[in-house]
């Protein structure tokens, strides 16, 4: 600011200090142990100044955003149907020009329940997507068969009707979800429901 009084010039500056922060961890990540083709989100909250960049690292390479690795909320990671490969340690790296902080967590998958799963007539409107893994370079067609595999049912037992409305709602290279209505006809209470996927060229 400059200002004029008679002869004399005075002029004034005036100072401001912005404070360099480095990364500082809010909430760090956790770790998490999870089932097969579940989803679950490592999360990591920083601050600084300015703001810092995250990224995250597992065994020591970058993870690339994909369909089944999320950024999500700014800086957390969503892993989608998880596989046994996604197990390891996962850092959380923050960076800024005044500095850098990382924090690690490892995610561990727990074997499935030797006891199948078994749903009661209220879980049978199915309203979650279903997860099927299929092996790689398997190509699937999907559709609900009136002709399902043979069975032996028991005396005087009728069979249900197909699944209503088979789509599917998220394809990637490693899995599939899928998503249905319970049959019209249910023969009785549905207790499971079977997925089975046949491979182009291979008569089985």
């Amino acid at each position: 600011m400059a200002f004029l009084t008679g002869r004399n010039l005075k002029v004034e500056k005036e100072l401001i200090v912005t404070d360099i922060l480095p990364p500082q961890f809010l909430n760090y990540p956790t770790n998490t142990f999870a089932y097969e083709s579940t989803d679950i989100e490592l999360e990591c909250a920083v601050t600084g100044n300015p703001p810092p960049t995250v990224r995250w690292v597992k065994n020591g390479e970058e993870v690339i955003p994909s369909d089944y690795f999320q950024i999500v909320d700014g800086s957390n990671l969503q892993i989608l149907g998880l596989v046994k490969s996604d197990e390891g340690f996962y850092q959380c790296v923050a960076e800024n020009s005044a500095g850098s902080s990382q924090a690690m967590a490892q995610l561990l998958l727990r074997e499935p329940e030797a006891t199948p799963t078994r749903y009661s007539p209220a879980q049978k409107a199915l309203s979650s997507p279903h997860p099927f893994h299929a092996p790689s370079g398997t190509s699937l067609t999907y559709s609900s068969s009136s002709d399902p595999p043979p069975v032996s049912p028991s005396p005087g037992a009728a069979l249900p009707s197909p699944p209503r409305d088979l789509v599917p709602v998220l394809v990637s290279s490693r899995f599939v979800r899928l998503s249905w209505r319970p049959p019209e006809e249910t023969g009785g209470g549905v207790q499971t429901y079977g997925i089975y996927y046949s491979q182009d060229g291979v008569e089985r």
